[in-house]
């Protein structure tokens, strides 16, 4: 039989024809089909078609007669003239209570009244319910004129309360994800650049709870140079363990992988027979992944997790999709805000620099040898002051205007020893691939009485904690770069707290640029202090203060 998004209708002609009336009634419903009664008993046995029959087939067709079609057909269908009055109704209809009764006959009154002859559609909610009502002119009256008026419409009941619930979860969606992209620039500008993704992993953590009631979920970004699915965001799912990473590749990483590399959303129906997933929030019964989209780019993933088999639909995939979308636009916006400052801030430095090295270039120049033409001791002596303060000068504008890689006030901090007591014989690892960085570092710590171990890259800095983990002990402070070649600054932070939880740990970046976004992540499991540089001298001592001060409130050393 043809296909159709319409059921079949089958009318077994009888004597009397179909009035046109009713066949516009019953086409706005049903594929029409027109047979015999020998048509109709075959197609019977063969089908699940509807069947109305005239009277004279009735005999033939008794176990499918129209009046038993009408009377199981949707929630209920009536047929109400212009007084409201239910001129006919099936059971169905006949069994709704009496509030939706009033309101179905209100709208089919509603459709007559406006006098449209053609097809509508009516909503209303009763008893908690929605309904949709959907009418068809039925029969007409002719005026004194000759002129036809509408004086009834049939009138077909749909509980619509599920699509109803979707519609509403999609708009608290939408709104949602409005909020997630509404960044406000009088309310971020206070905030530096970690402080402004923390706000926005806090949005999307609330998002995902409130809007898709889930609490076991992690947001995977995809690093599109390395392949690696970065952690972001994560809420009840164990991270992986130091060295372990996902990739965006079909086979070998997973769920998340492969919808990472594929862009096709996954169900997983049963964790423990499914040979796709690889593990994540403990005992875990069903998963849900979907790609986080920017037009057509995938930027990541978001993975959900429940205790429960089977616990996802196609509706919880598509709404996890569509808030993915948001997710990725803000995340993205953000980004890009990062990258805008730490390349302007680099230009500006740049752009300092020159213009301040002519005018100090020139001031040495009339200032040395002065002291030669006036053989005054005292001028002399000024000037040779003033020639001091011109190398600091130039120094300080060097440190500030270098950006990432150097320390502010470094050079003068590393001629003088200070008595520290917080300081003394504090063991301090620092992680950075900047030589520079870490030979500052070390002066400027070692000075303040600290024992300090530098580590040029992640793994090496990894290596370096568990390997003192193993002779039982840890280091009291690490101080690491959240952008290394091999590892990143969240790898070095779990590192450390696997080791020994109380230690502190302080991630630095440049002028805020966190690529793997690793002091949001770490900030989620503790992270307390982070350095953008160029940072002071002053500002690191401080920072190592706090940390320290806050590590031995807790118990540490």
């Amino acid at each position: 039989m043809m296909s159709s998004s319409k059921p079949i209708l089958v009318l077994v002609q009888g004597s009397a024809p179909l009035s046109d009336d009713a066949r516009s009634v019953l086409e706005s419903f049903f594929q029409v089909r027109e047979v015999d009664q020998q048509e109709a008993a075959g197609l019977l046995v063969e089908s699940s078609a509807l069947a109305f029959t005239s009277p004279e087939a009735k005999q033939a067709t008794e176990e499918v007669t129209a009046t038993r079609i009408l009377q199981q057909f949707a929630e209920g269908v009536g047929i109400v003239d212009r007084r409201g009055e239910i001129e006919w109704m099936n059971r169905k209809l006949s069994e709704i209570d009496p509030e939706t009764m009033r309101r179905f006959t209100d709208a089919c009154v509603g459709a007559l009244q406006g006098g449209d002859t053609t097809n509508q559609r009516w909503t209303f909610t009763s008893g908690g319910s929605s309904y949709e009502v959907a009418i068809s002119p039925m029969s007409y009256d002719e005026d004194m004129e000759g002129k036809s008026e509408l004086r009834s419409v049939v009138g077909m009941l749909l509980d619509s309360t599920a699509i109803q619930k979707i519609r509403e979860r999609i708009e608290r969606i939408d709104q949602a994800g409005a909020d997630l992209i509404d960044i406000d620039s009088d309310q971020i500008k206070t905030l530096n650049s970690s402080e402004r993704l923390i706000m926005l992993e806090g949005r999307i953590v609330k998002c995902i709870k409130e809007v898709l009631n889930r609490e076991h979920f992690e947001v995977r970004l995809l690093d599109r140079r390395t392949g690696k699915l970065e952690l972001v965001i994560g809420n009840g799912i164990d991270p992986l363990k130091v060295g372990e990473v996902i990739h965006a590749e079909v086979d070998g990483n997973g769920i998340s992988g492969r919808v990472a590399a594929t862009g096709k959303n996954y169900i997983c129906r049963d964790t423990k027979i499914d040979p796709l997933y690889l593990g994540g929030m403990e005992h875990a019964g069903s998963s849900l992944t979907v790609a986080m989209r920017l037009r057509d780019r995938i930027m990541g993933v978001i993975n959900i997790e429940s205790a429960e088999v089977d616990d996802f639909t196609e509706e919880d995939l598509f709404c996890t999709e569509l808030l993915g979308r948001y997710v990725a636009m803000a995340i993205n916006m953000l980004d890009m805000l990062v990258v805008e400052r730490y390349t302007t801030n680099e230009k500006i430095s740049h752009d300092l620099a020159g213009q301040i090295t002519t005018p100090l270039d020139e001031l040495e120049q009339l200032t040395s040898g002065l002291e030669s033409i006036t053989g005054n001791q005292e001028l002399a002596s000024r000037t040779e002051r003033m020639m001091e303060l011109m190398t600091v000068i130039r120094n300080r504008v060097h440190d500030c205007t270098s950006g990432p890689r150097t320390i502010i006030g470094a050079e003068e901090a590393m001629k003088t020893d200070i008595d520290d007591p917080l300081l003394n014989g504090v063991r301090v690892l620092v992680a950075d691939d900047e030589p520079e960085i870490r030979t500052s570092m070390q002066g400027i710590l070692s000075r303040h009485g600290c024992d300090v171990t530098c580590c040029s890259d992640g793994n090496t800095a990894i290596e370096a904690i568990q390997a003192e983990a193993q002779r039982g002990g840890s280091f009291d402070l690490v101080i690491s770069d959240v952008k290394m070649p091999d590892r990143n600054g969240y790898e070095v932070f779990k590192a450390t707290k696997d080791v020994n939880q109380d230690t502190p740990v302080i991630l630095m970046t440049g002028f805020g640029y966190d690529p793997h976004h690793s002091i949001v992540r770490s900030s989620q499991e503790g992270l307390k202090s982070f350095l953008f540089k160029p940072f002071a001298v002053e500002q690191l001592i401080n920072d190592v203060h706090k940390a320290l001060g806050a590590s031995r409130g807790k118990g540490g050393r």
